[in-house]
C-alpha cells in the first residue's frame, strides 16, 4: 500500500519543488511569481507541499485574507498542482484543519474533491469558463478566425488613427490614464477596483505590460497583458464609454495578441466568461466582446469552498456586508 501523503508549509519552494511545478501543466496562480505579487500588495500567503520520501507529490499556493469579525479564510486559485488525486485531497484537508472560516478554491479541470465537503460558491474569484485565441497561426489565419464584427472595427480604429502604446512598470501618464480609466469602468459595471499599489505590483512583479489606445492622443482604452510560460493573460481591461465608437478596445485587443505571438506565446487567455446559456450572467457583456475574437472555449473548475466553522459562518454572512458575493453560499 502507498502511504499517505504529509503536508507541511513554506514560504518559499524548494529546487526539487520547483523542478516539480515545471514539469506539469501549471497556471499562473500557483506560480513562486504570483506568490511574490500577492506579498507585494500586503497579502499573507505561504506554500503547502504534500510529499512522501521520494519528494514532492503535490503543491498548492495559499493566500490568507481577514473578514470581518476577527476571522480569517484561504484562497487557492486553480489548485492543488498534484500528481496524485490524493495528494491534492491531502493538501485541502490539511488547509480544513488549520482552522480558517473557510478554504475557497477555483480548482483546476478535472479537479476530483472526493469525500471532502465543498459548498458552491456565488461568484469565483475566477470563473469557471475561458476562451483562449490560438496564437501558433498567421497574423491572416487569426484575422480571418474573427467575427465580421471585430474586423470592421479593427479597420475602423485604423482608419481613425488609433495608436497603442507598450510599457513595462508602473507610473508616469499611461498608467495614470490606465487608473482613469478603470475608475470609469468601475463606476459603470459596478466592479471593485484595487488602489494604485496593487496595478503597480502587478507591473513590477510579473512578466507584464501596459497597453493604452489612443486616438487623436486621448486615450480610450487599456488593459494589463501577463504572461506565464507560454501563455499570454489579458487582465484587466478598462475603456472610456464616451469613446466607444472609436472602436480602440478591438484595436487593443489585436494589439496585444500581435505583441504576444511576437514573444513567443502559443495562447491568449481572454481571462473569463459567462458559461454558456447563462443569461443574466455578471460577464454577459463582456463575454459577447470576447468571443468575436474567434477562440476556443475552455470550461475550467467551479468555484468551491470547505466551510470550517459552520455556525461562525451563518452567523457572520446574517450581516449585510458581513461576507461578499465570492463566499460560499450558506446552507
Amino acid at each position: 500500500m502507498t502511504p499517505a501523503a504529509r503536508v507541511r508549509e513554506a514560504r518559499e519552494l524548494a529546487p526539487a519543488e520547483i523542478r516539480f511545478l515545471r514539469d506539469r501543466p501549471g497556471s499562473l496562480w500557483q506560480d513562486p511569481e504570483w506568490a511574490r505579487f500577492m506579498r507585494a500588495t500586503g497579502n499573507g500567503c505561504f506554500w503547502a507541499v504534500a510529499e512522501d520520501d521520494a519528494g514532492p507529490l503535490g503543491l498548492a499556493l495559499v493566500t490568507e485574507k481577514r473578514r470581518r469579525f476577527g476571522l480569517s479564510y484561504a484562497y487557492v486559485g486553480r489548485g492543488p498542482i498534484a500528481a496524485t488525486r490524493e495528494a491534492g485531497r491531502a493538501i485541502l484537508r490539511h488547509l480544513a484543519g488549520r482552522g480558517y472560516l473557510y478554504v475557497q478554491i477555483d480548482p483546476p479541470a478535472g479537479f476530483d474533491p472526493g469525500d471532502l465537503k465543498l459548498r458552491p460558491v456565488r461568484r469565483g474569484i475566477h470563473p469557471p469558463d475561458t476562451i483562449v485565441v490560438d496564437l501558433e497561426r498567421t497574423e491572416e489565419a487569426m484575422l480571418a478566425s474573427f467575427s465580421a464584427t471585430a474586423r470592421r472595427h479593427i479597420r475602423k480604429a485604423e482608419a481613425a488613427g488609433c495608436d497603442c502604446s507598450v510599457r513595462k512598470g508602473a507610473g508616469g501618464p499611461d498608467f495614470a490614464a490606465f487608473m482613469r480609466l478603470m475608475e470609469l469602468t468601475s463606476r459603470r459595471k459596478g466592479l471593485r477596483v484595487f488602489g494604485e499599489r496593487y496595478y503597480a505590483a502587478m507591473l513590477e512583479t510579473l512578466d507584464a505590460e501596459l497597453f493604452v489606445a489612443r486616438v487623436g492622443g486621448e486615450a480610450s482604452s487599456a488593459a494589463i497583458l501577463l504572461r506565464h510560460r507560454e501563455l499570454a493573460l489579458y487582465y484587466y481591461g478598462a475603456s472610456d464609454p464616451e469613446a466607444s465608437e472609436l472602436s480602440s478596445s478591438y484595436f487593443l485587443q489585436w494589439t496585444m495578441m500581435r505583441r504576444a505571438r511576437a514573444l513567443g506565446c502559443r495562447g491568449y487567455d481572454l481571462c473569463g466568461v459567462s458559461p454558456p446559456g447563462a443569461r443574466g450572467h455578471y460577464l454577459e457583456g463582456v463575454t459577447a466582446f470576447k468571443e468575436r475574437f474567434g477562440g476556443a472555449r475552455v470550461a475550467l473548475g467551479s468555484s468551491c469552498a470547505y466551510v470550517g466553522k459552520p455556525l461562525r459562518y451563518l452567523a457572520a454572512s446574517a450581516f449585510k456586508g458581513g461576507l461578499r458575493r465570492t463566499a460560499p453560499v450558506p446552507r
